[in-house]
Protein backbone atom coordinates (compact mmCIF):
# COMPACT_ATOMS: atom_id res chain seq x y z
CA UNK A 1 0.00 0.00 0.00
CA UNK A 2 1.18 3.51 -0.73
CA UNK A 3 -0.21 7.04 -0.78
CA UNK A 4 1.04 10.27 -2.37
CA UNK A 5 0.40 13.96 -1.98
CA UNK A 6 -2.80 13.96 -3.99
CA UNK A 7 -4.09 11.21 -1.71
CA UNK A 8 -4.09 8.52 -4.39
CA UNK A 9 -3.99 5.29 -2.44
CA UNK A 10 -2.56 2.20 -4.14
CA UNK A 11 -3.24 -1.25 -2.69
CA UNK A 12 -1.07 -4.12 -3.85
CA UNK A 13 -2.56 -7.27 -2.51
CA UNK A 14 0.74 -9.08 -2.00
CA UNK A 15 1.02 -6.96 1.15
CA UNK A 16 -2.11 -8.53 2.63
CA UNK A 17 -1.82 -11.72 4.67
CA UNK A 18 -3.52 -14.99 3.77
CA UNK A 19 -6.91 -14.45 5.45
CA UNK A 20 -10.66 -14.50 4.81
CA UNK A 21 -11.90 -11.84 2.41
CA UNK A 22 -15.35 -11.47 3.94
CA UNK A 23 -15.75 -7.97 5.45
CA UNK A 24 -12.01 -7.30 5.38
CA UNK A 25 -11.23 -3.60 5.98
CA UNK A 26 -7.91 -2.26 4.76
CA UNK A 27 -6.76 1.35 4.23
CA UNK A 28 -10.19 2.89 3.82
CA UNK A 29 -11.80 0.05 1.84
CA UNK A 30 -14.03 -2.78 3.07
CA UNK A 31 -14.02 -5.90 0.88
CA UNK A 32 -16.94 -8.34 0.83
CA UNK A 33 -17.18 -11.44 -1.37
CA UNK A 34 -20.46 -13.29 -1.89
CA UNK A 35 -21.45 -16.43 -3.77
CA UNK A 36 -25.13 -16.57 -4.74
CA UNK A 37 -25.81 -13.68 -2.37
CA UNK A 38 -24.23 -15.39 0.65
CA UNK A 39 -21.01 -14.29 2.34
CA UNK A 40 -18.25 -16.67 1.37
CA UNK A 41 -16.18 -17.74 4.36
CA UNK A 42 -14.01 -19.87 2.07
CA UNK A 43 -12.62 -16.99 0.04
CA UNK A 44 -9.07 -15.96 0.90
CA UNK A 45 -5.91 -14.38 -0.48
CA UNK A 46 -3.07 -16.41 -1.94
CA UNK A 47 -0.61 -16.32 -4.83
CA UNK A 48 0.10 -18.53 -7.81
CA UNK A 49 1.17 -18.47 -11.42
CA UNK A 50 3.69 -16.52 -13.51
CA UNK A 51 5.06 -13.53 -11.63
CA UNK A 52 3.31 -14.72 -8.44
CA UNK A 53 -0.04 -13.15 -9.22
CA UNK A 54 -1.89 -12.48 -6.00
CA UNK A 55 -5.52 -13.39 -6.15
CA UNK A 56 -8.68 -14.18 -4.25
CA UNK A 57 -9.61 -17.84 -4.45
CA UNK A 58 -12.79 -19.54 -3.34
CA UNK A 59 -12.90 -23.34 -3.42
CA UNK A 60 -16.70 -23.19 -3.40
CA UNK A 61 -16.70 -21.74 -6.92
CA UNK A 62 -17.13 -24.61 -9.34
CA UNK A 63 -18.34 -24.80 -12.91
CA UNK A 64 -20.21 -21.62 -13.77
CA UNK A 65 -20.63 -20.40 -10.19
CA UNK A 66 -20.84 -16.62 -9.90
CA UNK A 67 -18.99 -14.50 -7.36
CA UNK A 68 -19.63 -10.86 -6.47
CA UNK A 69 -16.95 -8.67 -4.86
CA UNK A 70 -18.11 -5.44 -3.21
CA UNK A 71 -15.78 -2.56 -2.31
CA UNK A 72 -17.07 0.06 0.13
CA UNK A 73 -14.95 3.20 0.50
CA UNK A 74 -14.79 5.15 3.75
CA UNK A 75 -14.90 8.41 1.76
CA UNK A 76 -16.23 9.14 -1.76
CA UNK A 77 -13.66 8.71 -4.53
CA UNK A 78 -13.43 10.55 -7.83
CA UNK A 79 -10.84 8.31 -9.50
CA UNK A 80 -10.50 4.54 -9.41
CA UNK A 81 -8.33 1.96 -11.16
CA UNK A 82 -7.78 -1.75 -10.69
CA UNK A 83 -6.56 -4.78 -12.57
CA UNK A 84 -8.56 -8.00 -12.81
CA UNK A 85 -7.54 -11.44 -14.01
CA UNK A 86 -9.53 -14.69 -13.97
CA UNK A 87 -7.84 -18.07 -13.98
CA UNK A 88 -9.27 -21.19 -15.54
CA UNK A 89 -7.77 -24.25 -17.06
CA UNK A 90 -9.24 -23.46 -20.45
CA UNK A 91 -10.32 -20.13 -21.81
CA UNK A 92 -11.88 -17.20 -20.00
CA UNK A 93 -15.61 -16.97 -20.32
CA UNK A 94 -16.60 -13.42 -21.30
CA UNK A 95 -16.41 -10.71 -18.85
CA UNK A 96 -17.50 -9.21 -15.63
CA UNK A 97 -19.71 -6.28 -14.72
CA UNK A 98 -18.71 -3.25 -12.65
CA UNK A 99 -21.46 -1.24 -10.95
CA UNK A 100 -20.58 2.17 -9.49
CA UNK A 101 -22.72 3.63 -6.70
CA UNK A 102 -23.12 6.95 -4.93
CA UNK A 103 -24.83 5.77 -1.79
CA UNK A 104 -27.78 3.72 -3.04
CA UNK A 105 -27.84 5.47 -6.44
CA UNK A 106 -26.40 3.56 -9.38
CA UNK A 107 -24.04 5.97 -11.17
CA UNK A 108 -22.88 3.68 -13.96
CA UNK A 109 -22.78 0.03 -15.02
CA UNK A 110 -19.87 -1.09 -17.18
CA UNK A 111 -19.39 -4.41 -18.96
CA UNK A 112 -15.77 -5.59 -19.21
CA UNK A 113 -15.02 -8.18 -21.89
CA UNK A 114 -12.27 -10.66 -20.97
CA UNK A 115 -12.87 -13.16 -23.77
CA UNK A 116 -9.63 -12.29 -25.54
CA UNK A 117 -7.47 -12.42 -22.42
CA UNK A 118 -5.24 -15.42 -21.80
CA UNK A 119 -4.98 -17.03 -18.38
CA UNK A 120 -3.37 -14.79 -15.72
CA UNK A 121 -3.58 -11.70 -17.92
CA UNK A 122 -4.55 -8.52 -16.13
CA UNK A 123 -7.12 -6.18 -17.67
CA UNK A 124 -7.19 -2.64 -16.27
CA UNK A 125 -10.44 -0.95 -15.29
CA UNK A 126 -10.52 2.80 -14.71
CA UNK A 127 -13.05 5.41 -13.64
CA UNK A 128 -12.65 9.19 -13.32
CA UNK A 129 -15.42 11.69 -12.60
CA UNK A 130 -14.85 14.59 -10.23
CA UNK A 131 -18.45 15.75 -10.58
CA UNK A 132 -20.01 12.45 -9.52
CA UNK A 133 -17.89 10.69 -6.90
CA UNK A 134 -18.66 7.12 -5.86
CA UNK A 135 -18.44 5.26 -2.56
CA UNK A 136 -19.27 1.68 -3.57
CA UNK A 137 -18.12 -0.63 -6.36
CA UNK A 138 -19.75 -3.98 -7.10
CA UNK A 139 -17.77 -6.36 -9.32
CA UNK A 140 -19.99 -9.17 -10.61
CA UNK A 141 -18.11 -12.03 -12.21
CA UNK A 142 -21.33 -13.35 -13.74
CA UNK A 143 -20.81 -16.83 -15.16
CA UNK A 144 -17.03 -16.74 -15.24
CA UNK A 145 -15.94 -20.35 -14.87
CA UNK A 146 -13.08 -19.61 -12.53
CA UNK A 147 -12.34 -20.51 -8.98
CA UNK A 148 -9.62 -17.87 -8.81
CA UNK A 149 -9.58 -14.21 -9.71
CA UNK A 150 -7.06 -11.45 -9.10
CA UNK A 151 -7.76 -7.87 -8.10
CA UNK A 152 -4.47 -5.99 -7.90
CA UNK A 153 -3.02 -2.49 -8.06
CA UNK A 154 -6.26 -1.02 -6.78
CA UNK A 155 -5.77 2.74 -6.68
CA UNK A 156 -8.22 5.47 -5.81
CA UNK A 157 -8.32 9.18 -5.06
CA UNK A 158 -10.75 10.78 -2.67
CA UNK A 159 -13.17 13.33 -4.08
CA UNK A 160 -12.93 16.95 -3.01
CA UNK A 161 -15.47 18.75 -0.84
CA UNK A 162 -16.75 22.33 -0.68
CA UNK A 163 -17.14 23.79 2.80
CA UNK A 164 -18.56 27.22 3.62
CA UNK A 165 -18.33 28.58 7.15
CA UNK A 166 -20.84 30.54 9.20
CA UNK A 167 -20.77 33.81 11.11
CA UNK A 168 -19.41 31.87 14.10
CA UNK A 169 -15.80 30.85 14.75
CA UNK A 170 -15.61 27.71 12.62
CA UNK A 171 -13.22 24.79 12.25
CA UNK A 172 -13.46 23.61 8.64
CA UNK A 173 -11.54 20.48 7.70
CA UNK A 174 -11.12 19.10 4.20
CA UNK A 175 -10.34 15.54 3.23
CA UNK A 176 -8.12 13.69 0.83
CA UNK A 177 -9.38 15.34 -2.37
CA UNK A 178 -9.13 18.79 -3.94
CA UNK A 179 -11.20 20.82 -1.51
CA UNK A 180 -12.67 24.34 -1.53
CA UNK A 181 -12.95 25.77 1.99
CA UNK A 182 -14.18 29.27 2.75
CA UNK A 183 -14.58 31.04 6.06
CA UNK A 184 -16.85 34.04 6.61
CA UNK A 185 -16.87 36.94 9.07
CA UNK A 186 -15.26 35.28 12.07
CA UNK A 187 -12.06 33.79 13.44
CA UNK A 188 -11.87 30.51 11.55
CA UNK A 189 -9.50 27.57 11.39
CA UNK A 190 -9.28 26.08 7.87
CA UNK A 191 -7.51 22.75 7.34
CA UNK A 192 -6.90 21.57 3.79
CA UNK A 193 -5.18 18.25 4.59
CA UNK A 194 -4.31 16.18 1.49
CA UNK A 195 -5.13 17.22 -2.07
CA UNK A 196 -4.82 20.46 -4.02
CA UNK A 197 -6.96 22.72 -1.89
CA UNK A 198 -8.28 26.29 -2.09
CA UNK A 199 -8.66 27.99 1.29
CA UNK A 200 -10.14 31.48 1.75
CA UNK A 201 -10.37 32.84 5.26
CA UNK A 202 -12.70 35.75 4.48
CA UNK A 203 -13.03 38.47 7.11
CA UNK A 204 -11.67 37.93 10.60
CA UNK A 205 -8.37 36.79 12.09
CA UNK A 206 -8.07 33.34 10.55
CA UNK A 207 -5.64 30.43 10.56
CA UNK A 208 -5.21 28.54 7.28
CA UNK A 209 -3.23 25.29 7.06
CA UNK A 210 -2.80 23.89 3.57
CA UNK A 211 -1.41 20.43 4.33
CA UNK A 212 -0.17 18.15 1.55
CA UNK A 213 -0.69 19.08 -2.09
CA UNK A 214 -0.32 22.23 -4.18
CA UNK A 215 -2.57 24.55 -2.22
CA UNK A 216 -3.81 28.13 -2.57
CA UNK A 217 -4.38 30.04 0.66
CA UNK A 218 -6.00 33.48 0.86
CA UNK A 219 -6.29 35.25 4.18
CA UNK A 220 -8.78 37.97 3.26
CA UNK A 221 -9.38 40.81 5.71
CA UNK A 222 -7.88 40.51 9.18
CA UNK A 223 -4.66 39.46 10.87
CA UNK A 224 -4.30 36.02 9.36
CA UNK A 225 -1.86 33.14 9.72
CA UNK A 226 -1.22 31.17 6.53
CA UNK A 227 0.91 28.02 6.53
CA UNK A 228 1.59 25.99 3.39
CA UNK A 229 2.82 22.42 3.35
CA UNK A 230 5.10 19.98 1.62
CA UNK A 231 4.58 21.19 -1.96
CA UNK A 232 4.48 24.33 -4.12
CA UNK A 233 1.87 26.57 -2.55
CA UNK A 234 0.44 30.06 -3.15
CA UNK A 235 -0.13 32.17 -0.04
CA UNK A 236 -1.84 35.57 -0.19
CA UNK A 237 -2.31 37.48 3.02
CA UNK A 238 -4.81 40.07 1.80
CA UNK A 239 -5.59 43.06 4.00
CA UNK A 240 -4.25 43.17 7.54
CA UNK A 241 -1.00 42.38 9.34
CA UNK A 242 -0.49 38.76 8.32
CA UNK A 243 2.03 35.99 9.00
CA UNK A 244 2.82 33.68 6.07
CA UNK A 245 4.97 30.53 6.15
CA UNK A 246 5.48 28.49 3.01
CA UNK A 247 7.26 25.50 4.57
CA UNK A 248 8.54 23.03 1.94
CA UNK A 249 8.31 23.46 -1.82
CA UNK A 250 8.83 26.39 -4.19
CA UNK A 251 6.20 28.72 -2.79
CA UNK A 252 4.78 32.10 -3.79
CA UNK A 253 4.10 34.36 -0.81
CA UNK A 254 2.32 37.70 -1.15
CA UNK A 255 1.66 39.63 2.03
CA UNK A 256 -0.85 42.07 0.53
CA UNK A 257 -1.75 45.23 2.42
CA UNK A 258 -0.46 45.66 5.95
CA UNK A 259 2.70 45.10 7.94
CA UNK A 260 3.28 41.46 7.16
CA UNK A 261 5.86 38.83 8.06
CA UNK A 262 6.76 36.32 5.35
CA UNK A 263 8.87 33.19 5.84
CA UNK A 264 9.56 31.07 2.78
CA UNK A 265 10.92 27.97 4.50
CA UNK A 266 12.53 25.22 2.42
CA UNK A 267 12.69 25.57 -1.35
CA UNK A 268 13.16 28.27 -3.97
CA UNK A 269 10.50 30.73 -2.90
CA UNK A 270 9.24 34.06 -4.24
CA UNK A 271 8.33 36.63 -1.59
CA UNK A 272 6.26 39.76 -2.28
CA UNK A 273 5.65 42.13 0.59
CA UNK A 274 2.92 44.27 -0.94
CA UNK A 275 1.81 47.68 0.40
CA UNK A 276 3.18 48.37 3.88
CA UNK A 277 6.42 47.78 5.78
CA UNK A 278 7.06 44.04 5.70
CA UNK A 279 9.65 41.64 7.10
CA UNK A 280 10.77 38.88 4.73
CA UNK A 281 12.84 35.77 5.49
CA UNK A 282 13.51 33.44 2.60
CA UNK A 283 14.82 30.44 4.50
CA UNK A 284 16.90 27.80 2.73
CA UNK A 285 17.04 27.64 -1.06
CA UNK A 286 17.43 30.21 -3.83
CA UNK A 287 14.79 32.78 -3.00
CA UNK A 288 13.56 35.81 -4.91
CA UNK A 289 12.49 38.99 -3.10
CA UNK A 290 10.30 41.38 -5.08
CA UNK A 291 11.01 45.11 -4.58
CA UNK A 292 8.46 47.76 -5.53
CA UNK A 293 7.56 51.32 -4.63
CA UNK A 294 4.36 50.32 -2.81
CA UNK A 295 6.14 49.18 0.34
CA UNK A 296 9.40 48.88 2.25
CA UNK A 297 10.99 45.49 2.87
CA UNK A 298 13.31 44.31 5.60
CA UNK A 299 15.02 41.19 4.28
CA UNK A 300 16.60 39.26 7.13
CA UNK A 301 18.61 36.56 5.35
CA UNK A 302 19.60 37.70 1.85
CA UNK A 303 22.49 35.52 0.64
CA UNK A 304 24.65 37.08 -2.06
CA UNK A 305 25.25 34.73 -4.98
CA UNK A 306 22.23 32.60 -4.12
CA UNK A 307 19.16 34.79 -3.59
CA UNK A 308 17.86 37.36 -6.07
CA UNK A 309 16.19 40.78 -5.91
CA UNK A 310 13.42 41.33 -8.46
CA UNK A 311 12.57 44.89 -9.45
CA UNK A 312 8.85 45.44 -10.04
CA UNK A 313 8.27 48.46 -12.29
CA UNK A 314 11.86 49.66 -11.91
CA UNK A 315 15.18 49.28 -13.67
CA UNK A 316 18.61 48.96 -12.09
CA UNK A 317 19.40 52.51 -13.21
CA UNK A 318 16.47 53.85 -11.18
CA UNK A 319 17.71 52.66 -7.78
CA UNK A 320 20.40 53.68 -5.30
CA UNK A 321 22.38 51.31 -3.07
CA UNK A 322 24.32 52.37 0.03
CA UNK A 323 25.37 51.17 3.47
CA UNK A 324 23.95 52.19 6.82
CA UNK A 325 24.59 50.61 10.25
CA UNK A 326 26.09 47.44 8.72
CA UNK A 327 23.02 46.99 6.50
CA UNK A 328 22.60 47.53 2.77
CA UNK A 329 19.92 50.09 1.93
CA UNK A 330 18.12 50.14 -1.43
CA UNK A 331 16.03 53.15 -2.46
CA UNK A 332 14.86 54.77 -5.65
CA UNK A 333 17.01 57.59 -7.00
CA UNK A 334 14.38 59.88 -5.47
CA UNK A 335 15.12 58.40 -2.01
CA UNK A 336 11.94 56.34 -1.70
CA UNK A 337 12.78 53.34 0.53
CA UNK A 338 12.59 49.93 -1.13
CA UNK A 339 14.49 47.45 1.03
CA UNK A 340 16.91 46.90 3.88
CA UNK A 341 19.22 43.90 3.54
CA UNK A 342 20.07 43.12 7.15
CA UNK A 343 23.73 42.36 7.81
CA UNK A 344 24.67 42.40 4.11
CA UNK A 345 27.89 44.14 3.04
CA UNK A 346 27.12 47.00 0.67
CA UNK A 347 30.08 46.05 -1.53
CA UNK A 348 28.66 42.59 -2.23
CA UNK A 349 25.52 43.87 -3.98
CA UNK A 350 25.88 44.33 -7.74
CA UNK A 351 23.61 44.36 -10.77
CA UNK A 352 24.05 40.58 -10.95
CA UNK A 353 21.89 40.26 -7.83
CA UNK A 354 18.89 41.82 -9.60
CA UNK A 355 16.34 40.54 -12.09
CA UNK A 356 13.57 42.48 -13.78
Amino acid sequence: MSTNSTNRTVLTFDELPFQPVDDLSFMGVTFDFKVDGVDSTDANYADVGPGSIFFVQDPSLEGDAAGILTLDFDAPVSELEFGVALSTFGTLTPGFTVELFDGSTLVDEIEVDTSSLPIFTEGLFSFSDRDTPIDRVVIDFDDAAAFRFALDNLSFEEAGVTLIGTSNNDILEGGGGDDIIKGLNSQDLLLGLAGEDYLDGGDGDDILLGGDGHDTLKGGNGQDTLIGGAHDDILEGGKGDDWLYGQEGDDLLNGGQGQDQLLGGFGNDTLIGGPGDDILTGGSGQDTFVLSTVGKLTITDFTDGEDLLQLDGLTFGQISIFEQNDDTIITTINNQPLAVLSGVDFGDITEADFVL
